[in-house]
């Protein structure tokens, strides 16, 4: 049933490209489009109208980016991760000139700016916001901060501390949140797709390219996070790629697991294990079709590394 919802969605977004565009934010079914894809379509539509934005409590705050100088906070998460001597990233965003430091930055329409209301580890977290559209104009909105680590090694552990707004689900849509992936033929993501409000889908969804056969999505329902304005969640997502029966998937929410599979495949053939290659991880979300709400997030504490097979 997830997996129909998903594809139905991708469907939807190819049959109504009039009016919504190309079904891409959730990434979990085959023919969705990713935001690298998106990448080179970035521009949306500079007559697009986008939904206004109320300034009463709970509304988004597109309000411009604010950089500002290093500041180190009470609290230095990243001094207890990357001890292992594996590759590994670690952003708390408090000891950095601009929330972006040390990721590439994908946006759309979608903005970032430091937040100093509410941080796990102060006196920063990110904020990332993108706003929706009303009018079912193509084009995109989303911002995407992504980092990438070289290894042999096929383990990785994406985590981190999240909160998400509200947001609207009258409209068939599907965002994104976090993901990783190995080289270009492998995307484990996870999202919220929906038709209405009523079958809101939380899923995982393992992409990957199957020689002859294009790409290939095995998609698993889990728990909804326990998240919103001024609830964090601590997140982690843990990923063993392997082109055959030998792969796994778990994540948490606040160390309290919500999915666990063990034995199924989780990689396309290339890059061959064992040799080097670059796994990525990427916070952020969006959407690149019309009639979709607003969105709303911060981040903070978060660590991408390569853990031992």
């Amino acid at each position: 049933m997830m997996r129909a919802l998903v594809e139905g969605l991708c469907q939807q977004g190819r049959r109504s490209a009039a009016v919504v565009g190309a079904v891409g934010a959730l990434l979990v079914a085959s023919g969705c489009v990713d935001f690298d894809d998106l990448r080179t379509e970035a521009d949306a539509a500079p007559d697009a109208q986008i939904s206004d934005m109320a300034t009463d409590e709970g509304a988004l705050d597109l309000a411009p980016p604010t950089d500002g100088p290093p500041i180190d906070g009470p609290t230095d998460f990243c001094s207890t991760r990357c001890l292992g001597g594996l590759p590994c990233f670690c952003a708390d965003f408090d000891d950095v000139a601009t929330p972006s430091e040390g990721w590439e930055e994908t946006p759309a329409l979608g903005m970032t700016r430091f937040s100093v209301e509410d941080a796990v580890s102060p006196p920063r977290s990110v904020e990332m916001t993108a706003p929706g559209s009303t009018t079912g104009e193509l084009g995109s909105s989303f911002v995407v901060y992504k980092h990438g680590l070289q290894s042999v090694g096929r383990t990785v552990l994406l985590e981190g501390s999240w909160q998400l707004g509200d947001y609207d689900r009258s409209t068939f849509g599907n965002f994104e949140f976090f993901s990783v992936t190995l080289g270009a033929g492998t995307r484990v993501s996870f999202g919220n797709s929906w038709t209405t409000a009523a079958d809101s889908a939380w899923i995982i969804g393992v992409t990957r390219q199957v020689p002859d056969a294009g790409f290939t999505t095995d998609v698993y329902p889990v728990d909804a996070p326990p998240t919103a304005r001024g609830q964090w969640v601590r997140f982690a997502l843990r990923v063993h790629f392997a082109p055959d029966a030998t792969g796994s998937v778990s994540l948490s929410w606040n160390d309290s697991e919500v999915l666990a599979v063990d034995g199924v495949i989780t990689a396309s053939e290339n890059p061959a294990p064992g040799t080097s290659a670059t796994m990525s991880a990427s916070i952020g979300g969006g959407t690149r079709q019309g009639l979709t709400p607003d969105l709303w997030m911060l981040f903070d504490d978060v660590a991408f590394s390569i853990v031992a097979d």
